[in-house]
């Protein structure tokens, strides 16, 4: 939109100054029932009547009454009408072409992301209902290790279920931050954890050595 605009701008700006040019007889004609005598007197007032010939608006007028002051149709036929195909038609249809294809792109982007937004619904449908028998199973059984068996397996399953249609997950920044820092304290407590099983080990080989 930006380089069409500056184009046009462009255009605009070289047929004022040559209807600046070409219609000086006509600006300074001693008639007195000239209607549009200012059209081409100075660059905003050029700009004004380019502007109207863009939107169709008097443009015979205006051209019958050039070709009356400078005796002759062909300077003025060959200046307005080449603006009016230039700009009203050319111009026109490029200018709404690609905001008709601005428009299709958003509601393009605008249905990708509800059907992104309808399989996440889904898929969270899914983890809901694979959790809930996975509470089920928690219930049912006391070892930890068959629940967490369990849990990964029906982890799987529903990645298989899905298949192509989970979409990637993209987590922001604060929240990667604070998945690591998880991790890491995880990780510590890991740690602290099998040196507690160490010093209990040495604890029942004393107790029972003794």
């Amino acid at each position: 939109m930006i380089f069409i605009t500056a184009l046009m701008a462009i255009f605009f700006y070289i047929f004022a100054i040559i209807g600046i040019q070409v219609f000086d007889r006509y600006t300074h004609s001693h008639r007195a029932n000239l209607d549009y005598r200012k059209s081409f007197s100075g660059l905003p007032n050029s700009f004004v009547t380019l502007f109207q010939l863009f939107t169709l608006d008097h443009w015979y007028d205006l051209l019958r009454e050039t070709s009356d002051v400078m005796k002759g149709w062909t300077v003025p036929c060959i200046y307005i009408l080449s603006w009016i195909l230039l700009g009203s038609f050319i111009f026109r249809n490029i200018f709404v072409g690609v905001m008709v294809n601005n428009f299709q792109n958003i509601r393009q982007n605008m249905m990708t992301e509800q059907k992104q937004d309808h399989q996440n619904r889904k898929l969270a449908q899914l983890n809901i209902f694979a959790l809930d028998e996975l509470e089920m199973e928690h219930i049912e059984s006391d070892d930890p290790l068959v629940d967490w068996e369990a849990e990964v397996f029906h982890n799987l399953e529903i990645i298989k279920a899905l298949g192509q249609k989970m979409s990637p997950v993209m987590w922001p920044r604060d929240t990667m931050f604070q998945y690591y820092m998880l991790l890491e304290a995880y990780a510590s407590n890991a740690d602290e954890r099998n040196q507690l099983f160490k010093l209990l080990d040495k604890a029942l080989l004393r107790f029972l050595d003794s």
